[in-house]
């Protein structure tokens, strides 16, 4: 009967590990199409790319932050040079925010 209890208690495991992992594909396919959405509102017309806004950035690095990744957004930061992301030149903000979308 021992074994059974075992089975079942590493089951139960098992499956709280399975519903974490959802939740974070789930959290992963928001930003990620956050992230679509801000890069893809260019019109095929118009050469000029949409500018993104510190504030937008902001918005998925801290997403990214909060589901464990801070160690990750951090070496981001600083592979553009800032202690902060204040400190980057807005005309990264694209290259780091398609970085992200790899994290």
């Amino acid at each position: 009967m021992s074994n059974m209890n075992n089975l079942s208690q590493q089951i139960q495991e098992w499956n709280e590990h399975y519903k974490k992992i959802v939740e974070h594909l789930k959290g992963m396919d928001m930003i990620q199409k956050e992230i679509v959405s801000m890069l893809g509102g260019m019109d095929k017309n118009n050469t000029e790319e949409p500018k993104l806004s510190l504030e937008q950035v902001r918005t998925v690095l801290a997403k990214l932050a909060q589901e464990g990744h801070q160690v990750e957004v951090r070496a981001l930061i600083t592979k553009y040079g800032a202690m902060k992301l204040s400190d980057i030149n807005p005309e990264h903000f694209k290259a780091l925010l398609k970085e992200a979308e790899e994290i």
